[in-house]
């Protein structure tokens, strides 16, 4: 079930180093495979751990900014419990998901960002960081979704007969 958390982490590390900082691919999977996992899981609420380890893994080996991401995962896995608690897992509503994980975490980030440094607001700036991490991580939870698909409609009729 972490397979996908693992697999993400190192192929998010991958592309940053393969890619400039001003490309359009701009990965959050670490951030995304949240989305999955939370199909995974039997226990929903448990994705906020996953995303408190994820959050500091990733704020220890990517970023210089120590518990913020690991908060903004947090964050970011409540948003996901509560979306799929009046949604469903379709593929659509995962899209859906993914946009609006990423607005949330690249406008906190942003906002943080501009409250402790010297630089003006500019709203170009986060447009930009939005619009980057949309198309890779878009086509990323897709393929993810698809290969995950039959464990975890398995998983779906697991728990509905769990009481």
């Amino acid at each position: 079930m972490f397979v996908v958390n693992i697999i993400s982490f190192l192929l998010e590390q991958l592309i940053l180093a393969t890619f400039d900082k001003n490309s359009i691919f701009i990965p959050l999977f670490s951030l995304i495979s949240l989305i999955i996992t939370y199909q995974l899981l039997k226990n929903k609420k448990n994705l906020i751990y996953v995303g408190l380890v994820m959050g500091l893994l990733y704020d220890i080996a990517l970023t210089q900014t120590l518990f913020l991401n690991t908060l903004l995962f947090m964050l970011v896995s409540l948003i996901i419990i509560y979306y799929y608690s009046i949604t469903s897992t379709k593929l659509i509503y995962t899209i859906i998901l993914t946009i609006i994980s990423i607005v949330v975490y690249r406008t906190i980030t942003y906002i943080v960002y501009i409250l402790f440094t010297i630089e003006p607001f500019n709203f170009f700036e986060l447009l930009k960081g939005i619009y980057s991490s949309l198309i890779i991580n878009i086509i990323y939870i897709v393929i993810i979704q698809l290969i995950f698909n039959k464990k975890i409609k398995r998983r779906k009729k697991d728990t509905e007969y769990t009481y």
